[in-house]
């Protein structure tokens, strides 16, 4: 499973915007679907086909046509929505921090210095964001390559660590 996840986290570094092209077209569309199929079925009675709870088969369409309509969107549509919540979170973070740091040290009890510097952070990514929105898309998911790839290494020295331990018993 460890080296699985590794060669995954390779991948995933080594190619980031088709990465992001088949999450985005791909697998999110089929996450959306199945959940809206679940959700219908909970609805839907299995003996003499009737509908139980109206609300939930209707949620259940819309999440499953939803996911239809998400076969068809562009990816740039997706680049926009998912770099659009990222720059208005990042940026509403940062007038948070701000806001709280004109109360002084006081305002801010958990470390005054470094919300500061996560706010100033914040405002770069946002500005990055502006300049180079396709940059920081590949930044980000190579940042998920990385993450899976450490945790494929982890994976794997503890199923050796474990391997050993079971052959001394």
């Amino acid at each position: 499973m460890g080296l699985f996840i590794v060669l995954i986290g390779l991948f995933v570094v080594t190619n980031p915007m088709l990465t992001f092209r088949g999450i985005t077209l791909l697998f999110l569309p089929l996450i959306m679907i199945g959940i809206g199929w679940f959700t219908v079925m909970k609805a839907i009675s299995t003996g003499p086909v009737r509908i139980l709870k109206k609300d939930l088969f209707y949620r259940g369409m819309a999440i499953t046509l939803s996911g239809i309509i998400a076969f068809y969107l562009p990816l740039s549509f997706w680049i926009l929505c998912l770099l659009g919540i990222l720059g208005v979170w990042m940026l509403a973070s940062a007038v948070m921090l701000f806001g709280r740091a004109r109360k002084g040290r006081a305002g801010i009890p958990e470390g005054f210095a470094s919300r500061i510097g996560i706010a100033i952070l914040s405002l770069c990514l946002v500005g990055l964001i502006l300049i180079n929105p396709k940059g920081v898309l590949a930044l980000l998911v190579v940042i998920l390559g990385i993450v899976a790839l450490l945790l494929g290494v982890m994976l794997l020295v503890n199923g050796i660590r474990l391997k050993r331990r079971m052959e001394q018993i």
